[in-house]
């Protein structure tokens, strides 16, 4: 079903609505626990198409989704595994929901101009209650700069975030395909060079 379809069946027939989120979660919950059984020690969970980002109201959120994300957060816990909560929408209004999850990382706070987590917003908010991984505009603060942009930007924004630890560097879900060879070598060899506690 397309998004918007899906979307606007929330209004249409709410039960089907419902019928259709349930026999996902199940689902969800069933593939989880099979990858806990089988040893995974870390999950990274893809929730931008349930998210306010991808155009759920926060209210619907609340109601349909995020009782699931908790679930799964808790299955996780429950088999001592780490849990990464992923949108890679813009996040900052909805932060508090994911945070509520009890998740261990919060992924990708994605900076403007192509997100809106601000860094130091996002770190004074959460960086004592959870790990923080993304944070890096991966088209304006990479594949569209320079390599000596690049390294101020890292330098200034692990000045921020790695304060107090819990924080992973990363390109806020990829890099793009074209990104120029130079500029990820810039990425990581600032990461390093910055990076080091």
């Amino acid at each position: 079903m397309r998004q918007d379809d899906f979307m606007m069946l929330y209004y249409d027939d709410r039960e089907a609505f419902r019928e259709i989120v349930e026999i996902g979660a199940r689902a969800m919950m069933r593939e989880t626990r099979t990858l806990l059984e089988a040893g995974f020690e870390v999950l990274q969970s893809w929730w931008f198409y349930t998210s306010p980002s991808s155009g759920w109201s926060p209210d619907i959120y609340e109601e349909m989704f995020l009782p699931h994300a908790i679930k799964q957060v808790q299955l996780a816990h429950e088999y001592d595994a780490l849990y990464i909560y992923y949108d890679d929408g813009k996040i900052d209004r909805f932060s508090d929901f994911y945070v509520s999850t009890g998740a261990d990382c919060l992924m990708t706070m994605t900076p403007p101009p192509m997100g809106d987590a601000d860094p130091a917003t996002m770190k004074r908010k959460y960086g004592d209650d959870l790990c923080l991984m993304g944070g890096i505009d991966a088209v304006n603060e990479v594949y569209l700069s320079s390599p000596d942009r690049i390294r101020q930007m890292v330098q200034h924004r692990l000045a921020i975030y790695k304060p107090g630890g819990a924080y992973i560097m990363d390109g806020s879900n990829s890099l793009v395909y074209e990104t120029p060879p130079e500029n990820v070598r810039a990425l990581a060899d600032a990461g390093r060079e910055f990076g080091r506690y």
